[in-house]
């Protein structure tokens, strides 16, 4: 019942126009079940939204009647929730839950559900431009499931595989590939590379002749291209043409602190297929991959000296 193994969560939104609460994404016993709306005030979420504080209980009920607040659903035994945040504004909450279990959750889940929140709340703050909450959701579900993975493997081929398979279900994409630079700093080696839903044999490239993938890491900036053709004078640096050409692209650093790591880049064929929002979203997933690919490739390393 820890948060490794989440078979109950709930991902809400406050929506002050009609003081009410949506539950975009809604796991119960492990099942996905359609989302719903109650009043604003009822229930432990209800709290966590105005008070803009975490909240961890070992029993639900008992923490209404403390709260003065009428429960509301099957009633949990352990409770966690954390609010999403924004520029000091609350946007919802991500709780999880434990129906018989009085300790399922730690300080330690509460840290690492307040890091996910805010990783949730920066695709939240740009998906506001767009009332679809099935993209939404979809999204919340990939930053959580990227979020699991990066905090319960040290096995780099699997991050990287979760990586792709949960970039692959949000983003519209032709091409993607994980760049990560070597020892020396002078090679970038592409352990995970597909096209078109295939995964292609990995392979090392000199950083100089790296491309715009090369030009990320270099400078440790994003790079959103929505027409490769047409902006193709305004480019920082030639592209390399592993295939076809992509006409969108985006590029991220995988960074940790100053340190660049490597780049995750997302492409397509067709114009026009990214814009800000989709950029916002990839930053968010490598902020969450960096650390956790800087300690596989470490575990992995010791594992070979040992």
């Amino acid at each position: 019942g820890s948060l490794l193994d989440p078979s109950n969560l709930s991902i809400s939104l406050y929506r002050p126009e009609t003081q009410e609460v949506e539950v975009v994404f809604y796991l119960d016993d492990g099942l996905r079940q359609e989302g719903f709306k109650f009043p604003f005030g009822k229930g432990l979420i209800s709290y966590v939204i105005k008070a803009k504080k975490p909240l961890l209980t070992s029993d639900y009920l008992l923490e209404c009647r403390k709260l003065g607040v009428e429960p509301i659903g099957k009633p949990a035994r352990s409770w966690l929730g954390v609010p999403i945040m924004s520029k000091g504004e609350v946007l919802g909450c991500i709780s999880v839950w434990h129906y018989i279990k009085p300790d399922a959750f730690s300080q330690m889940d509460l840290e690492m559900l307040f890091s996910l929140a805010s990783q949730t709340a920066i695709a939240l703050e740009n998906a506001r431009l767009y009332e679809d909450a099935h993209r939404k959701a979809m999204e919340f579900s990939m930053l959580y499931e990227i979020g699991l993975a990066t905090a319960s493997t040290l096995d780099l081929e699997k991050l990287l595989t979760t990586l792709y398979e949960e970039i692959s279900k949000v983003f519209n994409i032709s091409t993607f590939y994980i760049g990560l630079l070597d020892e020396s700093g002078r090679n970038v080696h592409l352990p995970l590379l597909a096209d078109k839903g295939k995964r292609l044999p990995s392979m090392t490239l000199p950083l100089k002749e790296a491309g715009l993938g090369g030009w990320v890491i270099k400078t440790g900036q994003s790079l959103l291209i929505r027409d490769t053709l047409k902006e193709m004078d305004s480019l920082p640096v030639k592209p390399v043409q592993l295939g076809e050409i992509p006409h969108a692209w985006i590029g991220v650093p995988l960074k940790i602190r100053r340190q660049v790591l490597g780049v995750i880049s997302i492409q397509n064929y067709a114009p026009h297929s990214f814009n800000e929002h989709h950029l916002k979203l990839l930053e968010a997933v490598a902020n969450q991959a960096a650390i956790a690919i800087e300690n596989a490739r470490l575990f992995k390393k010791l594992k070979g000296e040992a």
